[in-house]
């Protein structure tokens, strides 16, 4: 039987995709220089991501549910390095929304995806 999250407990990614009853797709992020930046993950299923190597182990603590019902984890610091290792890490090329001017755009190696925006030069 699925169970609800827990505010403030820590769960494996394979916990959140198979045991956890969210009411849409968790959103995974990371710290990364004082922010919290999303991991893209909208071009494949969670389901798939648990079938690469390191991915199922990680944790992530479960933050809240927003009023959108998405369900909030951020990345355990001390598995900051493994999923650095496990991701393509680039700085965002948007420049016209202020909230990702400085941003990093993460997306797991086994999955990669352009950013939407064609690359600066």
């Amino acid at each position: 039987m699925k169970q609800f999250p827990i505010t403030g407990k820590r769960y494996t990614l394979a916990q959140i995709v198979n045991d956890l009853e969210l009411d849409d797709s968790p959103f995974l992020r990371v710290n990364m220089e004082g922010t919290q930046v999303p991991l893209q993950t909208s071009h494949f299923l969670k389901e798939d991501l648990l079938k690469v190597e390191g991915w199922a182990e990680l944790e992530f603590v479960y933050v809240r549910t927003t009023s959108e019902w998405i369900p909030l984890f951020n990345l355990v610091p001390e598995h900051k390095e493994k999923f650095v290792s496990l991701c393509d890490v680039r700085t965002t090329i948007y420049t016209d929304w202020d909230v990702c001017e400085d941003g990093y755009w993460i997306t797991p190696k086994a999955f990669p995806r352009k950013q939407y925006y064609e690359e600066r030069d």
